[in-house]
C-alpha cells in the first residue's frame, strides 16, 4: 500500500475520532452555524492529514498543555498516548464484523466474524492477503474472541489448538456459553483444500467443545484467552442496559478439567455437538428431551467468578465507550490488553491455583476505530494490532475493489507514560 493511501486512512480514523465529540455550544444555548462548523471540522481533518503521524511527534504533542483538575494530578493508572497506523486490509470483503483477532503460528492472523455470521473461521497472512475461509462444522450464537494456544492437556496435549469463543449474549438469555476447539494443523489443512476450490471442502468439525454456565446467570461476553493448557479466562461485557452506562467488568475462569466424560446426564462434547440458535441447547439436549420429558439435565461446568476490575473507572468513561470489547495476551502470557471502544488497558497478568489477577494497569489511547472489538499483540510482543466490525468507507478506498475490515497497528503504546489526569466520568 503506498503511503498517501496509508495517511488518508489514519487521516480518516483521526477525523473520525474526533469530529464524533465535537459540539458547538455559544453563548444563549444556541449552535454554531453549520457553515463555521464545516470550516472547524476542515480545518480539523488538515490536522489529521497533515498533521504528525510518527509515534515520537504525537507524543511530545500530548506532553504539553495538559492542565491537572485542581491543580494537581488525581492518582489513577498510567496513561501513555500512542498513534496508530494503517497496515492495509484483511483481502475479503467477508471479513466484515470482525470481532475476534489472534496470531497464528505461521505469523498471520486468525479472524472471525461475530454475531449473524455462519460458522467459519478466516486464515491470512500478515498483511491481511491471501484470506482463505474454513466453513466449520458448528451452528454459532454469538462467535466474539478466539485464541491460538496450546490445547487442552487432556484432549491434545502439546499440540496446537485455535479456540473459539461462543460467549456473545446481549440480551442475557442463554442457559450457556461454549468454547469450540480445532487442532491448528487440520485448519490449516482444510485452509490449503479450500483455496482455489471454493465450496467444494467440507466443514471442519472441532476436535472437542467445553460448555459451561456461569454461576449467577447468564453473561455478556466479548473477550476471552487461554492461560495455559488447564484453563483460559472470560472477561464480561457489564452494562445497564436502561442507563446506556458501562460497569465493572467481571472476570471468570474456565478449567478444563471441570468438563467430565460424556454420559447421559451430560452434554454431548463430540466432535460436532452444537448449541442451538434459539433455545441455547446441545444436540444431545434437544434430542433427549424430545424422547425423555423426564431425563436428567445435563451437569455443566461452571466459571469460577474470580473478581471484578473497574475499566470504566481506569479510563474515566462510564458511558459505552468504557464496555470490554476484545482481550490479548503477549506471547510469555504475563500480560493482558483489554480492549474498549475508546482506549486500551494494559495490565499485568497473576494466574495461581486459586486466584486471578490484573494487576499494574496502564490506559493507553489513540485515534480509535469506530466498534473495534478484536485486539492481538504484534510479533514483538510490545505493540499491538486491532481489527474493527466496521469496513471503512468508499473515502478510504475510492479506486479499489471492497476489501474487509483495516489491520491498525499501534507500534509503540509506551511512547510516553504519565498518570492519569482527574477527568469527570461521561454520562
Amino acid at each position: 500500500m503506498g503511503e498517501p493511501l496509508l495517511k488518508r486512512e489514519s487521516a480518516e480514523l483521526r477525523f473520525r475520532a474526533v469530529a464524533s465529540e465535537m459540539t458547538f455550544p455559544v453563548r444563549g444555548g444556541g449552535i454554531l452555524s453549520s457553515k463555521l462548523r464545516t470550516l472547524i471540522l476542515a480545518v480539523v481533518l488538515a490536522w489529521a492529514f497533515w498533521g504528525p503521524t510518527d509515534a515520537n511527534a504525537i507524543c511530545s504533542a500530548s506532553s504539553s498543555g495538559r492542565a491537572t483538575q485542581g491543580g494537581s494530578a488525581a492518582p489513577g493508572p498510567a496513561m501513555s498516548e500512542a498513534s496508530s497506523e494503517v497496515l492495509g486490509h484483511f483481502a475479503s470483503s467477508r471479513i466484515d464484523e470482525a470481532s475476534g483477532l489472534a496470531r497464528t503460528p505461521d505469523g498471520g492472523w486468525a479472524i472471525i466474524n461475530d454475531s449473524g455470521d455462519k460458522g467459519r473461521i478466516f486464515l491470512s497472512q500478515k498483511d491481511g492477503s491471501n484470506v482463505r475461509e474454513v466453513g466449520l462444522k458448528i451452528r454459532p450464537w454469538d462467535t466474539e474472541d478466539l485464541d491460538v494456544a496450546e490445547c487442552p492437556a487432556s484432549i491434545a496435549p502439546g499440540e496446537t489448538c485455535v479456540a473459539i469463543a461462543d460467549i456473545g449474549d446481549n440480551r442475557r438469555k442463554r442457559q450457556s456459553a461454549v468454547i469450540y476447539f480445532f487442532r491448528w494443523k487440520d485448519l490449516e489443512a482444510a485452509a490449503q483444500v479450500r483455496e482455489g476450490k471454493a465450496n467444494t471442502a467440507e466443514p471442519l468439525a472441532p476436535l472437542w467443545s467445553f460448555q459451561f454456565r456461569y454461576p449467577q446467570g447468564a453473561r455478556n461476553a466479548e473477550a476471552f484467552r487461554i492461560t495455559s493448557a488447564e484453563d483460559a479466562i472470560i472477561v464480561t461485557k457489564q452494562q445497564d442496559r436502561k442507563k446506556q452506562a458501562a460497569e465493572p467488568a467481571e472476570i471468570y475462569r474456565l478449567r478444563w478439567r471441570d468438563q467430565v466424560a460424556p454420559t447421559e446426564t451430560t452434554p454431548d462434547t463430540t466432535p460436532g455437538a452444537t448449541i442451538g440458535k434459539t433455545t441455547g441447547k446441545t444436540d444431545a439436549e434437544k434430542s433427549a428431551s424430545k424422547t425423555d420429558p423426564h431425563a436428567a439435565k445435563p451437569v455443566l461446568p461452571v466459571a469460577q467468578f474470580m473478581g471484578k476490575i473497574d475499566v470504566p473507572s481506569m479510563i474515566r468513561d462510564k458511558g459505552l465507550a468504557g464496555l470490554v470489547t476484545g482481550m490479548a495476551i503477549s506471547p510469555d502470557r504475563s500480560r493482558v490488553l483489554l480492549l474498549t471502544y475508546s482506549a486500551v488497558v494494559e495490565t499485568r497478568l497473576v494466574v495461581t491455583a486459586d486466584r486471578v489477577e490484573f494487576q499494574e494497569p496502564k490506559v493507553i489511547r489513540f485515534s480509535p476505530l469506530e466498534q473495534q472489538e478484536a485486539i492481538a499483540y504484534d510479533e514483538s510482543g510490545r505493540g499491538f494490532v486491532i481489527t474493527t466490525e466496521v469496513v471503512l468507507s468508499f473515502f478510504a478506498q475510492p479506486f479499489r475493489k471492497r476489501q474487509g475490515a483495516p489491520i491498525v497497528a499501534i507500534r509503540d503504546p509506551y511512547c510516553e507514560v504519565k498518570p492519569s489526569t482527574a477527568r469527570p466520568a461521561q454520562p
